[in-house]
């Protein structure tokens, strides 16, 4: 939709245990994320859209 990838302008992450909200942005404001969670399940970070 947008094209090739593209690089993230910035990242942050707050992390408490194995949950973390996750904010970063590009340079295409529609795909930018705000506290998105995320969670460590088997020692691997995802999303957690549930």
């Amino acid at each position: 939709m947008y094209g090739s990838a593209l690089p993230m302008e910035t990242y942050s992450a707050k992390v408490t245990g194995d949950l973390a909200r996750v904010t970063y942005t590009y340079s295409v404001k529609a795909i930018n994320q705000e506290s998105e969670p995320w969670t460590r399940e088997g020692g691997d970070w995802h999303q957690d859209d549930c």
